[in-house]
């Protein structure tokens, strides 16, 4: 009996986390833009948006993983991304225009100049 709650338990728990890790799609009138990033380089990712507002810390994106971030963003305009890789190297994306409910999606890559940003 113990056994069977136990497993019955473990399939509970189990099932929770691996949907609460699952990306959520945004709303166009939620005021956000989802920024899904995959970084393919070994080294941690320090993610900074860079807007005509000034600088914001998004997260750190670990080596080898995807993640997906999101900013409060309530209108049109231009956003570029600066990667600060935690082991030294900096790269900034050009800017994109961007709008609320929009998906960015960056690639990390190993070499950190082949980092590339597209809607």
């Amino acid at each position: 009996m113990r056994i069977e709650l136990a497993t019955v338990a473990l399939l509970i728990f189990g099932t929770a986390c691996a949907t609460s890790s699952r990306p959520k799609a945004i709303d166009a009138d939620a005021g956000a833009i989802q920024i899904r990033i995959d970084n393919r380089n070994f080294n941690d990712a320090r993610i900074i948006a860079v807007t005509r507002g000034g600088e914001r810390r998004l997260g750190i994106v670990q080596g080898k993983t995807e993640r997906d971030l999101t900013l409060p963003w309530e209108t049109w305009g231009s956003i570029a991304l600066r990667v600060q890789m935690l082991a030294g190297e900096t790269f900034t994306t050009p800017e994109l225009e961007t709008g609320p409910g929009e998906l960015l999606e960056l690639t990390i890559g190993v070499n950190v100049r082949g980092t590339t940003i597209r809607r």
